[in-house]
């Protein structure tokens, strides 16, 4: 234990570091009348964008942001464009939650154990899984602006519907009772497939939305309201597994979990502004429309 708290602790360390080399936000920098640096800052976070229009849009609601007070924020939020914004990012919170992760995360040295992998060490398959998905956040950060919000998150929910299709039926042989000796790979592949395929949108997508669709002085909002929405799901998620499994079966479950994946996809195609490259202005022209 005391081993794993000196390891732990070197990335702590590291991620603390890198903030002093994280610019300041425009809006922060615009508050405090920093308007040179503010259009560095915008460059840096949005590459393509026009500095000079995108600050003028910062100070107007910077302007407005200074003069309102909760209740005027809480108003706000009555507009068309951002309860639909709203109802974006619970939706997205709420089904980041129910597809699987703290399933498969919490319980998977149990699930492959179950699974009676003979050549293989469960906790050695969770130590590689784990690697795997530190190394798809790093493919995410990649790839999210190269192909987009609503791209990468597909391509996560098609992931995690395979996984989980895959996990339903290496249970549903066991169940049979079934001589599953030559398909000792498929949980493996499956938990492996889950794990880079919700580290490359599921995890990373919400937030980004989230940072993106809210104008700056409702954000904080927004912020807690998906907090306490993703908060509730994870505990809901992570308290019914095992009684889900005691009552239903350990295929239902993962078929259910691939099921709420496969449900987002339509969602994100109908509702989903895509958000690559736009600006404020036109995220909220795109949400008016919707």
């Amino acid at each position: 234990m005391n081993m794993s708290a000196a390891t732990f602790l070197i990335p702590c360390i590291l991620l603390g570091a890198l903030f002093f080399w994280l610019p300041n936000s425009p809006h922060w920098l615009v508050k405090i009348g920093d308007y040179e640096s503010a259009k560095r800052s915008i460059s840096w976070y949005q590459p393509g964008n026009d500095p000079d229009k995108e600050l003028a849009i910062i100070k107007s609601m910077v302007g407005v942001s200074a003069s309102e007070g909760f209740y005027q924020k809480m108003q706000k939020c009555r507009s068309e464009h951002v309860k639909r914004a709203i109802v974006l990012i619970v939706v997205l919170f709420t089904f980041m939650q129910l597809t699987g992760l703290n399933s498969v995360l919490f319980y998977m040295e149990i699930i492959l154990a179950r699974s009676k992998l003979k050549y293989i060490k469960p906790s050695l398959v969770v130590i590689c899984v784990n690697a795997s998905g530190m190394l798809a956040s790093a493919i995410s950060v990649c790839l999210i602006d190269k192909y987009g919000r609503k791209f990468l998150l597909i391509l996560s929910c098609v992931g995690v519907t395979m996984s989980m299709s895959g996990l339903a039926a290496n249970f549903h042989f066991v169940r049979m009772n079934l001589d599953i000796s030559s398909l000792q790979l498929l949980p493996i592949f499956s938990v492996f497939l889950f794990v880079i395929a919700y580290f490359i949108g599921l995890m990373s997508i919400p937030s980004t939305i989230l940072s993106e669709i809210f104008p700056s002085d409702i954000k904080c909002i927004a912020g807690c309201i998906a907090s306490l929405v993703g908060a509730m799901w994870s505990f809901a998620a992570t308290k019914s597994f095992q009684p889900l499994v005691d009552s239903i079966g350990e295929p239902s479950v993962f078929l259910l979990h691939g099921i709420f994946a496969l449900i987002l996809i339509p969602y994100v195609c109908l509702f989903m502004p895509e958000t690559k490259g736009q600006s404020l202005q036109e995220i909220q022209d795109k949400l008016m429309k919707t």
